[in-house]
Formats: structure tokens, sequence, C-alpha cells
């Protein structure tokens, strides 16, 4: 195991990305400044590399090499930045794009490129176009192509498969409907927009996540939040393949682990499901290897205190090291109150 923390009794830690290269993104945000997301980059044996304010960032995805963040511009009426975030000794914070409206990063960290999609005005004098951009990964990303989107109605959320393929599914332009559109590896359309899913009802605070999937494809997972978003609950909602406009029916045995989420490990061979966010839930997570069949190869617990505690959201890195972000009131052993512990390569 190996850690990384700090006193700071105005400060909570929020979250940690890995990516590709084992390189943690160790997220917190000072109680004065909640608009920031600091970042303190470290090494997967623990060595700090370089630290980010994080200024106005929103979100961070991690990529095969460095990160891309999201960061809202003050004073714009719904202005995002896309940024590229790196931090191995030379810290990189560089935009890449800038949208109206939240744009969405579609990544898996086992591909050189990733995928910006929105509404993008990349200067004031130009039109705006809602497409979907493919980045190439080099020492700063650079666009190699883009394609428009089939719809302009607002982007639930944009994932990619191990094989580079994008899916966004969007609000559609009926209650209840949400309807998506494929892209291939370069942005090329893969699809035209289709209906993906009726009588959806959303809560007052609802989202969808993706994975990429085992044998292909990509998992959806619906999340809805209760109490200032820390009390979540996860059911998974369907596998769909590439290119395909159907959901695939669930195996049981995921319909029988509501409240996880679920991440290809062992190299593409297993499962792992595992504990989400919670308040005043056991102050612990677990993990447990689900073989492709179904059948489960075991659970570790990681426990962090005693009792119960708002506990927070466990990372699994693309070389299957895994992260705990203590929450606050959980100490580190030597007294720090802002603190990450991680397993490098445990599921690998």
């Amino acid at each position: 195991m190996r850690s990384f923390s700090f006193t700071n009794p105005t400060a909570h830690a929020l979250a940690a990305a890995v990516d590709g290269e084992g390189i943690l993104a160790l997220q917190w945000q000072r109680d004065a400044t909640p608009q920031n997301t600091a970042v303190d980059f470290t090494a997967p044996e623990g060595t700090f590399l370089a630290y980010d304010i994080g200024e106005n960032l929103r979100d961070i995805q991690p990529l095969g090499r460095g990160f891309a963040g999201t960061g809202y511009i003050d004073g714009s009426q719904g202005e995002y930045t896309v940024r590229f975030l790196y931090g191995n000794h030379v810290m990189f914070d560089v935009e890449v794009h800038r949208a109206w409206g939240f744009p969405f990063v579609a990544t898996d960290p086992s591909n050189s490129g990733f995928v910006v999609a929105g509404t993008f005005r990349d200067n004031y004098p130009s039109r705006a176009q809602t497409e979907a951009r493919w980045m190439a990964q080099g020492t700063l990303p650079s666009p190699l192509a883009s394609a428009p989107l089939a719809s302009t109605e607002p982007i639930m959320v944009a994932g990619m498969d191990r094989d580079g393929n994008m899916l966004v599914i969007f609000n559609g332009h009926v209650a209840g409907q949400l309807e998506a559109q494929w892209f291939s590896p370069g942005a090329g359309p893969l699809t035209g927009l289709f209906a993906w899913m009726t009588g959806f009802v959303p809560g007052p605070d609802t989202w969808l996540e993706m994975t990429s999937a085992l044998g292909g494809g990509i998992l959806i997972t619906r999340f809805d939040a209760g109490n200032l978003g820390r009390d979540v609950h996860a059911r998974h909602l369907c596998q769909i393949a590439t290119g395909g406009t159907t959901c695939q029916a669930l195996p049981q045995w995921m319909e029988n682990r509501p409240d996880t989420r679920l991440r290809v490990v062992r190299g593409g061979r297993a499962w792992a499901a595992f504990t989400t966010q919670g308040e005043g839930v056991d102050c612990s997570d677990t993990i447990e290897i689900v073989a492709p069949d179904g059948t489960s190869c075991g659970s570790t617990e990681l426990r962090m205190a005693p009792g119960t505690c708002d506990r927070l959201g466990l990372t699994i890195g693309p070389e299957g090291t895994v992260v705990q972000t203590l929450p606050r009131g959980v100490r580190m052993p030597d007294g720090d109150d802002v603190g990450w512990r991680w397993w490098p390569r445990m599921l690998h």
C-alpha cells in the first residue's frame, strides 16, 4: 500500500483518477474556494510530482497520458473549457477546447486518443459548432478530426469502448426518451441518431455513467443522488454492443448487484464490482471479482475506520491500481486529515 496525505482543517479530499501511465491525480478542495479543485499529482510509488490549483475545475477524466479536465469560465453564462492536465515533473494545464454548455469527454486510457463532444466556439467571431472532436495524444493533445453530432439536444453522457468507439446519449425530443449516436475512432459516425430508451424518468439528481464492457461494447449505469449528492444509489441499465442500437439483456448477476460500480480488470478477464459513495454508511470499501459467467471469485474489504462515515467513491485505474479517498473526519495513521491510499496494480 502507498499513501499521500497532509493536514489542513479547512480542506477536504474529493476523489482520485489514474492515467494510463499510473500517475495519480489526487483531487481536493479548500472550504473557502469550492469552485476550485486542487490536484496533487503523484507517482505510483507515492512521490509527489506537481501541483495544480485547478481554477474553476469541475471534472477530471484519465487519459492514456495525463488527464482531461473540464472547467467553468467565470462570468461567461455557460462557457466551459476542456483542459489537458499533466503532472509528471513538468506541469501542463492547457486549454484545448472552448465550449458553450458542459462538454463531455469520452476516453478509455488503453487508447491513444480521446473524444470531446459538445457545442464549441473556439473564438468569439466563429460560428458555434455542435460536434464530436477526436484528439490525438502527444506532448499536448492535438485535434485530428471532427464530425457533426446528429442532435443538438443536451448531452447526458458520452463514453468509449476498449477499441476507441464512442457512444453519445442525448435527451430526446420526446419526454421520457433518450437518443444516442455511435462514432468510430477518429470521430467518424458509425450510426445516425436512434432512440435508445423510452420511459426514462429522472429523479432530482440523476446521471448516467459508461464503462467499457468485458468482451466489447459499453455498460451503462444509472445513478441517483440524495442529500447533497452524497447518498448515491446505482442500478445497471444495460449493455450495448459497439454500433448497436438496442440494449442487451443484463446477466442476472449484474441485476443482483445494485449500488455497485463495475470495471473490467485482470487484463480483460474479469469484472470488479465495488462499493459506491454514500452518506452514513459502513466506513469500508468492498471489491468483488466476478468471472465473465457471473461466478464470484472472492472479495476484499478495505476498511478506513470502524463504524460509519460519509464514504467517497473508490477508483480503479486502467492498470488495476485501487485508490481510496478518505472522507472528512477519517484520519491517516499519522493524524493527517486529508489523504488517499492506494494499492498499485492490485487488480492487474
